[in-house]
């Protein structure tokens, strides 16, 4: 299996902190209290991470041709 790049793995951790630093803004929120900090360093990290991750994202798969053989006698069965 190959391994993602670094970028997209911090982007990942990034989105993850900023989701987590959302729960102290709604919890002051029900109390009425909104502390926008906790709401703005959320969505910044969010934004960061989201970048990285798109920046960095691991190649696409090749197809494999394992079994290719097989899938196409399966495939002239079905045909005739």
């Amino acid at each position: 299996m190959e391994e993602e790049p670094l970028g997209y793995r911090v982007g990942v951790y990034l989105i993850l902190v900023g989701l987590m630093a959302l729960i102290p803004f709604l919890a002051s929120e029900q109390l009425n209290r909104p502390d926008y900090r906790y709401f703005f360093t959320a969505l910044f990290l969010m934004i960061i991470g989201a970048a990285l991750m798109w920046r960095n994202r691991p190649p696409k798969r090749q197809d494999v041709q394992r079994f290719r053989i097989l899938k196409r006698k399966s495939k002239e069965k079905k045909e005739g």
